[in-house]
């Protein structure tokens, strides 16, 4: 299976939250596109979507995906409710994202991605608070997130032996 559409990423997101009675802004969206890509290439060793994310001021963001809510400002995107199409085995993944990052703010999740390496290697010696479009290449994300794997994994190990 190849790299699903950006856009029905950002739906499941938000149909999922919408069902669970949580909202989410473009800004919080962002992140967590962020998060699903970073996390799908460590655990598959490939994208997720084929769009690049910027290292934008407010941490990392899919342009086209940021323009396609922008009207939204950072009120919650209303969802439309239609039906999201994606393999099972990508929405059973999407869920596990929604799991861990979901529950966290906007906010909180922005100053998370400000410490993380992919967005502050893109984002080079610019200013924390200086425009830039810098693209956050998937190669840093696949070492960041799959360092954090490894990390994970052997924690998990030594906790069983």
């Amino acid at each position: 299976m190849g790299a699903v559409d950006v856009r029905a990423v950002s739906d499941y997101f938000l149909s999922e939250m919408a069902q669970s009675g949580e909202s989410l802004s473009n800004l919080k969206l962002q992140k967590m596109l962020y998060y699903a890509q970073g996390w799908f290439l460590a655990i598959n060793g490939r994208p997720l979507f084929d769009n690049e994310i910027q290292a934008w001021v407010h941490g990392p963001v899919v342009v086209d995906e940021y323009h396609r809510f922008k009207e939204a400002g950072y009120a919650p995107i209303i969802w439309d409710g239609r039906e999201v199409d994606l393999p099972e085995d990508v929405a059973q993944f999407l869920d596990r994202v929604i799991y861990t990052y979901g529950s966290e703010s906007a906010y909180g999740l922005e100053v998370r991605t400000h410490r993380e390496a992919p967005w502050v290697l893109a984002r080079g010696d610019i200013h924390e608070g200086e425009p830039s479009n810098a693209v956050i290449t998937v190669e840093s994300m696949a070492e960041y997130f799959g360092g954090k794997l490894s990390a994970q994994t052997e924690r998990q190990s030594r906790e069983i032996n």
